[in-house]
């Protein structure tokens, strides 16, 4: 299991394309010794106007091709969201 550090979305042009309302891949690739895979984490962005709310949605795909699905109402809270989940390798 890997934790990817936030510094990734705090780049001008990632926030930029993530407030575009166009979801977002991003494609991770490792290898080593006893290691190898290209996890996957897609992000999106949507506006409601229904709840009158914003919220990230995240999905992530593991090496095994096993997912979790996950939302954040916030940019703080998706921040935290990324530090803490773990990607399997």
């Amino acid at each position: 299991m890997i934790h990817l550090p936030d510094t990734v979305l705090k780049f001008t042009e990632a926030r930029r394309q993530l407030i575009s309302g166009l979801t977002t891949l991003l494609l991770i690739t490792a290898s080593g010794e006893r290691l190898e895979g290209a996890p996957r984490v897609g992000l999106a962005w949507k506006r409601s106007a229904m709840t009158v709310g914003e919220k990230y949605l995240v999905t992530v795909i593991d090496v095994t091709a096993a997912s979790r699905n996950g939302s954040s109402p916030l940019r703080p809270a998706l921040l935290q969201w990324w530090r803490e989940n773990a990607l399997g390798l």
